[in-house]
């Protein structure tokens, strides 16, 4: 993206809870897609677009419970692109790759468990039981080690850091969203932005992951997400470093 924008084919027009209304309007769009359903697409900014007369649709794959259902928005695209057939192509053939991993997951004959948490400021978010991401770390093979948090919900939960330890401190791979929230890059970073996290076994063990940039542009590579968790949850800790979307905190 930031290449694009070095180009001028982008143009940033400020984020999706105060975009730049008079750099859109110049712009003379055919229409606006918009993330919506989140603090960075209120609503009051499209009610700003339709009194500008200006089109739009809002994207809310994030708020799917189920990764199958975030990755059947590409037929939006291919709505979209005049795409609908190979759209719909790409989606089958992304679906029968997640059903061979999920296949090979049930074969696994001890789950290890795994948590999915960020911090942001005095807070620390953590994966609802029933949001897509944690059902891409099970489709894989993992065990949610907090399956009571929310199993109807999408998103996070803010917990403190009390709350946290309690809930993970024995989990046995930590996976860290570090594209969210300071910049955590290494076991280091974590430890010295809470050093409580010390004590966890994840982080004791060196089994922290953390998000690689390209992870959420990846939204369509579903299936190859899920494949590189299962490769986490099966090879002997140490065998590997990094896969396509993650990467082993040192």
């Amino acid at each position: 993206m930031q290449q694009l924008m070095d180009e001028g084919k982008v143009k940033y027009v400020g984020k999706n809870s105060a975009p730049d209304y008079e750099l859109i309007e110049a712009a003379k769009p055919d229409l606006v897609l918009i993330t919506t359903g989140t603090t960075h697409g209120k609503e009051e900014t499209t009610m700003k677009f339709d009194e500008m007369g200006i089109k739009w649709i809002g994207h809310a794959s994030h708020r799917e419970m189920d990764p199958r259902g975030r990755l059947e928005w590409v037929k939006l695209a291919g709505a979209l692109f005049d795409k609908e057939d190979e759209a719909e192509e790409f989606f089958e053939a992304q679906l029968d790759k997640i059903e061979e991993i999920e296949k090979k997951a049930k074969e696994i004959s001890e789950r290890e468990n795994f948590a999915s948490t960020f911090l942001s400021g005095d807070v620390y978010y953590v994966r609802n039981k029933g949001d897509y991401e944690v059902k891409m770390f099970e489709l894989a093979g993992g065990e949610y080690i907090m399956p009571e948090l929310n199993p109807e919900e999408d998103g996070n939960t803010k917990m403190n850091a009390e709350e946290l330890y309690k809930g993970i401190e024995d989990t046995d791979i930590l996976f860290y969203n570090n594209l969210n929230g300071p910049s955590i890059q290494s076991i280091s970073d974590l430890v010295s932005n809470a050093e409580y996290f010390a004590d966890i076994r994840a982080v004791k063990e060196k089994r922290v992951w953390g998000y690689k940039p390209h992870y959420y542009q990846s939204a369509d590579k579903v299936a190859d997400i899920i494949e590189d968790l299962y490769t986490i949850f099966t090879t002997p800790h140490g065998e590997i470093t990094e896969t396509e979307y993650f990467f082993l905190m040192d």
